[in-house]
């Protein structure tokens, strides 16, 4: 069963851009699921899928505002490569 969307208002001043409305309703979305990757409140398969985009254009997204691909903590990752061996 889907989930009924949230709509959100936003005032922007008329010159804020020059894009249409509903490109930057687009890009206001893409910014929010951003962040929401970024703070680690949401799986980047989980943004993919809200945006309606596949994972890789979701990731090459978010390598462009400085997300990484994945995820790992750089001791835990050491830890499990010791313990490989």
């Amino acid at each position: 069963m889907a989930q009924p969307h949230i709509t959100v208002s936003v005032d922007l001043p008329p010159d804020a851009g020059s894009e249409p409305i509903d490109a930057l309703a687009r890009r206001l979305r893409l910014l929010w699921a951003l962040d929401e990757v970024r703070q680690g409140r949401m799986t980047r398969a989980r943004a993919a899928q809200i945006l309606g985009i596949g994972i890789d254009a979701f990731l090459r997204e978010a390598a462009a505002h400085g997300i990484d691909a994945i995820d790992v903590d750089l001791e835990d990752f050491r830890q499990e490569l010791g313990s490989s061996s």
